[in-house]
């Protein structure tokens, strides 16, 4: 197991705080970090009324709802031992990956 994870599920912390801190490593960021390199496609659409593909609107919208399903499958972890359960699962650790790269 990575080891901020291990220490996030550990007795240091709350359940509480485990699931705050996992969020926020583990998912927000992620998140952010998968999204931020196809914003240039938004700002592109609102300043110039290019359209962003459709494939990349779709999955922009994945990557969101991804983000949201996990955030809710860890807030309903009751304990410790289920947290760790689901953050060893494919549904924790995977992304759907990104179309083909737009071109200008």
């Amino acid at each position: 197991m990575i080891p901020l994870l291990s220490y996030l599920l550990s007795d240091n912390l709350t359940l509480s705080e485990s699931k705050s801190n996992i969020i926020t490593y583990y998912v927000n960021q992620p998140a952010y970090s998968l999204l931020q390199p196809s914003d240039w496609l938004v700002v592109r659409q609102s300043e110039n009324g290019t359209l962003v593909p459709a494939e990349w609107n779709t999955w922009r919208q994945t990557i969101r709802d991804e983000a949201a399903a996990k955030t809710d499958a860890i807030n309903a972890c009751e304990t410790k031992e289920n947290l760790s359960t689901y953050c060893e699962s494919d549904s924790f650790l995977t992304w759907t990956p990104q179309p083909t790269a737009p071109t200008n």
